[in-house]
């Protein structure tokens, strides 16, 4: 081997030394304070968010005290609880109530609001969960109070009286009162609702309010005996009588939400005591015949009758009407009809009846003065439960489940657990 190639391994060889070196020369971290072990660059942006802590801090405090002295008298109750109006509890459909129970009242009335039970007497509204809790109680002072459900609010009103409130599961959301007596009320799906009241001007003007703001008022020349607004709160339904001549002439309006003048007027030969909404429309009870029509104020159908009515419901795509068969009214004719006025169901019941409601599902709920009854109206099918004779109310919970309000309790009723009276087991 030559010099010259020993050199140049020589100097190969020096040369990796010398990058191996360079590779093991530790890196140096700036600011790096090698006495004490700490970064002072991570020191100083630490520094820096504690003072922006501070900083926020000491501005919150600085807007909430120029919050409560420049708006101090808007800080309400009322105006803290309408901050709440939409949050409501945990609906229970169909689940079963145990262990409700309340204060015997000579004003008793009851209703189905967001799976809990409402318990309104002349001087409380209150709320009981299905495990007998009670949850919502404030006071009122009503002489003749009617409960309307909805699942996103409640509304009570006093008809023949002054004023009407509104609540969630929570909190009262709106009071209000008039200076004329209050003739109906009622409420859509969403909350929009509306009142009709006696007027100095006028026979009696519906107000119309939308997210408790009035958005629209309907002044009437005739007397309106019940008003109703549909489930998406498109369509509005007022029954009116007037005076001509001395006898009562009747009408049906029909008016569209936002729009000031009628849709339709529809005379009818009766004089009409509710309206109520359907699946389709609305159905308007009368004295001697119910009639039915669609969202626009066009005829359907129409049922008339001779006989006295002791009571009803309607719901959905069905209306019950009862029908006492003697003078002691321990035998009761049943008759279910459709929306066309058709027949669906017709029976009679050999026992004094206290209550009837539809369930939604396709059946009925009875209530007679020893029993709860649900029938099928396809099928006919009956089931029974013994109950107790202080029973004033029968509420549908589930397609097979009802509440039973006594004067002093509730109990829940399983129908699907009893066997059947016809012996048509589904």
């Amino acid at each position: 081997m030559s010099a010259l190639g020993l050199s140049n391994r020589k100097n190969r060889k020096k040369r990796v030394s010398l990058a191996v070196d360079e590779q093991s020369t530790p890196v140096m971290i700036p600011d790096l304070d090698e006495s004490e072990g700490k970064n002072k660059y991570y020191l100083r942006v630490s520094r820096t968010f504690g003072y922006l802590r501070y900083l926020t801090l000491a501005l919150l405090v600085i807007y909430i005290l120029f919050m409560v002295t420049a708006f101090g008298d808007d800080i309400t109750a009322s105006n803290l609880t309408y901050l709440f109006r939409d949050i409501s509890g945990d609906s229970s459909s169909g689940e079963l109530f145990s262990g409700v129970a309340y204060t015997a009242e000579p004003i008793q009335r009851f209703g189905i609001y967001n799976g809990e039970l409402a318990y309104v007497t002349g001087s409380s509204v209150k709320l009981f969960s299905t495990s007998g809790s009670e949850g919502l109680s404030t006071s009122i002072s009503y002489e003749d109070p009617v409960i309307v459900s909805t699942d996103k609010y409640l509304l009570v009103y006093d008809v023949g009286g002054y004023s009407y409130s509104v609540y969630s599961s929570f909190a009262t959301i709106e009071r209000e009162s008039f200076d004329y007596a209050i003739a109906a009320a009622d409420m859509a799906d969403d909350g929009t609702y509306l009142v009709a009241v006696g007027d100095r001007d006028y026979k009696c003007v519906v107000y119309l309010y939308d997210d408790f703001e009035l958005a629209a008022k309907y002044s009437k020349t005739n007397y309106v005996t019940d008003a109703a607004i549909s489930s998406d709160a498109t369509r509005i339904c007022l029954s009116t009588v007037t005076d001509v001549s001395g006898s009562f002439v009747s009408a049906v309006c029909f008016y569209a939400v936002g729009e000031e003048n009628e849709i339709n007027e529809c005379e009818i030969d009766d004089f009409p005591i509710a309206v109520e909404r359907t699946d389709e429309g609305f159905a308007v009870l009368g004295i001697s015949g119910i009639y039915f029509f669609d969202s626009d104020g066009n005829a359907t159908g129409a049922y008339e009758y001779d006989g006295e009515l002791s009571t009803y419901d309607v719901l959905g795509e069905y209306a019950v009407l009862v029908f006492p068969e003697n003078a002691l009214g321990n035998e009761n004719r049943i008759i279910v009809l459709d929306l066309s006025g058709n027949i669906c169901y017709n029976a009679v019941i050999e026992e004094k009846l206290t209550d009837i409601v539809l369930s939604g599902y396709g059946g009925i709920y009875i209530l007679s003065q020893s029993r709860a009854i649900m029938i099928d109206v396809a099928s006919g099918e009956e089931r029974a439960s013994e109950i107790s004779s202080s029973a004033k109310k029968i509420l549908a919970t589930g397609e097979y489940t009802a509440l039973v309000c006594c004067s002093a309790d509730a109990q829940s009723i399983d129908f699907l657990s009893l066997s059947s009276l016809t012996g048509d087991e589904n």
